[in-house]
């Protein structure tokens, strides 16, 4: 049998808010009642997402894999404009990006309140997305996938009360939209193929993304814990994440506004 090799994988669970002009400005000082028992600014930084698909099969299946750029930015921003205006004028920062590679697999919810397995490792994302679509298990490189979309936006982020991200991304679209998050990390390790003659095993993302019996009766139960401790957090702070208005993803904005574009220049 292969030896196993370990791999890092993450759970999250992440809500989606509107921020208000009021309810920004609360967040950032903590001076609404009740207060946040400790918030920390983690600061800024612009990130360029690349979201890659082939005809809507990964979408389709609950699954969004995407290439991440991000650096760190030492201003002092406010306002949705001079965010945006941020993002612009950056652009040829761009090229010194930090890079990232992503695949969220949905577990439940929807685009608004969702639970995902997330696995960082190109060569797992590879593997996982082989074995699980016939069409695509001659891939060689996720870059070989069409461009789904490509969304730029700064991201201001808090930590608050020890364990929860508070993010708010600003897009070089002009769209806002607030996201708190709870994460675990967890490891599974990869499944040998028991013959040792160097046949395909199972890999850490299948065994991880298809997980049954008791392994899967633990995931749901852990994800519906960090979902409660979510939506228990956000209540307690009704001033910071407001429940008025219709909350829309990034992704979602981005084909909304790329439509409006089009018609625009027809």
């Amino acid at each position: 049998m292969r030896p196993t090799t370990p791999l890092r994988l993450i759970y999250e669970v992440e809500r989606k808010f509107t921020p208000f002009p009021l309810s920004r400005r609360h967040l950032q000082s903590n001076t609404a009642h009740p207060h946040f028992t400790t918030i920390k600014n983690h600061g800024s930084k612009i990130m360029e997402d690349i979201y890659f698909d082939r005809e809507d099969l990964l979408c389709e299946n609950g699954i969004w894999v995407r290439r991440r750029g991000e650096s760190p930015i030492n201003i002092n921003i406010d306002g949705e404009e001079t965010l945006r205006k941020t993002i612009i004028g950056m652009a040829g920062e761009m090229e010194d990006m930090k890079i990232s590679w992503q695949a969220k697999v949905r577990k439940s919810g929807d685009r608004i309140n969702s639970s995902f397995a997330e696995i960082h490792d190109s060569n797992e994302i590879l593997r996982l997305l082989r074995s699980r679509f016939s069409s695509l298990a001659n891939l060689e490189r996720i870059e070989e996938l069409d461009v789904l979309a490509r969304i730029k936006c700064v991201r201001q982020m808090w930590r608050v009360d020890g364990k929860f991200n508070v993010v708010i991304d600003t897009t070089d679209f002009g769209h806002v939209v607030g996201e708190v998050e709870l994460e675990v990390d967890t490891e599974k390790q990869e499944i040998g193929d028991g013959d040792g003659d160097g046949g395909v095993g199972v890999s850490a993302a299948e065994g991880f993304i298809g997980a049954e019996g008791s392994d899967r009766n633990g995931e749901a139960q852990l994800l519906k814990n960090m979902d409660v401790e979510i939506e228990t957090f956000m209540r307690k702070y009704l001033w910071a994440f407001p429940v008025g208005g219709k909350v829309v993803g990034k992704l979602s904005a981005y084909f909304k506004w790329l439509e409006a574009d089009k018609g625009r220049h027809e």
